[in-house]
């Protein structure tokens, strides 16, 4: 892993031998994290994660990453924009979030959204609607959802296995509202 490499949440960094840890980074069993998706940066003997900027001006259509920041339930999650898949496109005003509510989520009913998505999950979604103080997004489309998604045990990355999505870690089995290339798209 080379300075200035993109990392996303979870990704492992370091050693707390190594280095101390900075911004964007935590501490578990020895081993530095990384805690948001942005450039890995080393400065002396310590390491960090300079998060990627927020964005501004979001059209209707544009499709983004996120991270879940927030899910209040039943019906709505905030989304955290990580970066625009249009080189144009921004994030409008001055706000961190989008908001993704339940009937947007995919197709069918949902009856508590936290069934669907969990804090930390990266998702690509689309922009549905842009009002004056908040941003919709939908994933209500094979391509869009999780892409990455951690295990809610141990944080380990879950992997796509016959159609579910196992914790390498623990063995547990966990359900999300998934792209059709969950674990293949670059985040």
């Amino acid at each position: 892993m080379s300075e200035n490499e993109l990392v996303s949440p979870g990704a492992e960094l370091g050693f707390e031998e190594e280095y101390e840890a900075g911004e964007g980074v935590y501490i578990a069993d020895g081993k530095i994290y990384s805690s948001v998706l942005g450039e890995r940066v080393i400065e002396g003997r310590t390491i960090g994660v300079k998060a990627k900027k927020k964005l501004k001006n979001l059209s209707i259509g544009d499709v983004l990453y996120g991270q879940v920041g927030m899910v209040a339930e039943p019906v709505v999650a905030l989304i955290e924009v990580l970066a625009p898949k249009k080189k144009d496109a921004y994030f409008p005003s001055n706000s961190d979030y989008c908001s993704l509510h339940a009937s947007s989520l995919k197709r069918g009913f949902v009856r508590n959204i936290h069934d669907e998505i969990k804090i930390g999950d990266i998702v690509r979604a689309e922009v549905l609607e842009v009002k004056k103080t908040e941003v919709c997004l939908t994933t209500n489309k094979n391509n869009l959802g999780v892409v990455k998604a951690f295990c809610t045990k141990d944080r380990a990355v879950l992997e796509m296995k016959e159609g579910a999505l196992i914790c390498p870690l623990c063995g547990r089995n966990e359900i999300r509202k998934v792209s059709d290339d969950y674990g293949k798209a670059e985040v």
